[in-house]
């Protein structure tokens, strides 16, 4: 998750304005299954689809590690695992999940990431 703040951090700097700042807004379909509306505060045209462009990699990185939709990321990878098999996973997606399993006990089980495994058997 580090590597989200700082991706996001070095976008927010890219594009960071100053008092002639101008507002430049990007519309994308079919960004994780939904349309997107990027805002992005910049200096210049040239400086928002720097910023633009580096949110869109980011986005694009992140749907490859996440995505529960893409039977090629990681993530969906893992999930088709036979039980009681391994695979070595990145730091991001182990992070993530030991996450999702402190807020789990946590909330005593009203956050539950497996719930949407269940609601697609449906």
């Amino acid at each position: 998750m580090k590597t989200i703040a700082v991706a996001l951090l070095a976008v927010l700097l890219l594009a960071r304005g100053s008092c002639n700042a101008e507002d430049f807004s990007s519309f994308h379909e079919n960004v994780l299954g939904t349309s997107l509306e990027l805002r992005i505060r910049a200096d210049s045209s040239g400086a928002a689809s720097r910023a633009e462009q580096l949110a869109l990699l980011e986005i694009d990185r992140l749907s490859k590690i996440f995505s529960s939709y893409d039977a090629s990321s990681e993530f969906s990878k893992f999930q088709s695992l036979p039980t009681g098999s391994a695979m070595p996973v990145s730091n991001e997606l182990y992070e993530t999940m030991q996450q999702c399993d402190q807020w789990t006990r946590i909330s005593r089980g009203a956050f539950n990431p497996g719930v949407e495994q269940l609601s697609r058997q449906c």
